[in-house]
């Protein structure tokens, strides 16, 4: 089943011109990877996973 913070999370990767793979809510390797990338650009902890954190960072640097 699709997950909507996951769909979240990919398109905002996507505005942050990172490449998360389809914007489908499924947590795969492509989406991984960009969380990943992501989170260590940003100094997150870099755990490749959505939380509230996480996604409150994507969408302030998707605004930005």
């Amino acid at each position: 089943m699709p997950d909507l913070d996951i769909r979240a999370a990919q398109r905002y990767l996507s505005f942050c011109r990172l490449d998360p793979g389809r914007v489908d809510g499924l947590m795969g390797s492509r989406t991984r990877a960009a969380l990943a990338d992501f989170q260590a650009k940003r100094q997150l902890p870099t755990t490749g996973q959505v939380d509230g954190t996480v996604l409150a960072r994507l969408v302030q640097a998707a605004l930005a």
